[in-house]
């Protein structure tokens, strides 16, 4: 074999090394900017469920207060959200992927 023919696919393979490189690494670098802005998403989403739990708890314990009547229809409210709060506070270790 010619030296020109080993010396132009040395050139050639490590170009093909070099780009695969560099995509790889920007692939995996989109990868995880994506997975943080998903848990970002997560975070804020768990975030407001709580708020919107405390806010409506502060409401029926107040409105227990003051009257004597069960305000059924918020308490099933307020049942329906501590079950979304059990869904996605489920432990990431037991989550399906």
């Amino acid at each position: 074999m010619d030296v020109a023919y080993v010396f132009a696919l040395s050139a050639l393979a490590g170009s093909v090394v070099g780009g695969l490189t560099a995509g790889i690494t920007s692939w995996l670098g989109l990868r995880a900017q994506a997975r943080a802005g998903q848990l970002a998403r997560e975070m804020s989403r768990r975030d407001d469920l709580y708020k919107d739990f405390i806010v409506a708890a502060s409401k029926v314990w107040g409105e227990a207060i003051l009257s004597n009547e069960p305000q059924m229809q918020e308490l099933v409210a307020l049942d329906a959200m501590i079950s979304r709060m059990r869904v996605v506070s489920v432990p990431a270790n037991t989550r399906v992927r």
